[in-house]
């Protein structure tokens, strides 16, 4: 799993949380350092902020999307605003989180029940 998300302590706490549950191969903190790593490391998973400086979540997405669609990619956020899970979600994401640790919880739950 890649994390990507531009704030460094949220980053962290996330991978911190995850790395008993699936392997963290690698943490990006914009979109760009996103699309690269993926290209390198090819995850099976990127949990991909939106808002984030450089290339946004979206534009990531789509390109990792494009490029390589084996790729599961999950959408998180701390803005629920409908226009943007549309925009995750058609630009590739299977799903979109609200930020927060039970979300992320559930969701793990979730893939090892897949």
């Amino acid at each position: 799993m890649l994390v990507v998300d531009d704030h460094d302590q949220l980053r962290a706490s996330i991978c911190r949380m995850l790395r008993n549950r699936l392997e963290v191969i690698g943490e990006a903190s914009n979109g760009l350092e996103a699309v690269e790593m993926t290209r390198e490391m090819h995850p099976d998973l990127v949990l991909m902020d939106v808002r984030m400086p450089v290339m946004d979540g979206v534009e990531a997405t789509r390109l990792i999307h494009e490029e390589m669609p084996e790729i599961r990619i999950v959408g998180h956020s701390a803005f629920h605003e409908r226009e943007l899970v549309d925009e995750m979600i058609n630009a590739g994401a299977e799903r979109y989180l609200i930020k927060g640790e039970l979300a992320l919880v559930d969701f793990v739950s979730s893939l090892n029940r897949d």
